[in-house]
């Protein structure tokens, strides 16, 4: 694995060289990109992926829903 970096030193590089609206609340490492057939990278997978809160399941649970 690469080294480690803890999320408030990536969002303070980030954010030296991004506007603050562009910094993204939540991020989720990967150890690999998932790509298609062609190689390119999969952003139908990766929209299906949040549409459906598999991502939001996956990092944060099936509690890190609120219920109103």
């Amino acid at each position: 694995h690469p080294e480690e970096i803890s999320p408030a030193v990536f969002r303070k590089t980030l954010s030296d060289s991004l506007p603050k609206y562009m910094i993204p609340s939540v991020f989720c490492r990967l150890d690999e990109i998932h790509r298609n057939t062609n190689g390119k990278i999969d952003r139908l997978y990766y929209k299906n992926l949040v549409n459906d809160n598999k991502l939001r399941i996956a990092f944060f649970g099936e509690d890190s829903f609120s219920t109103v």
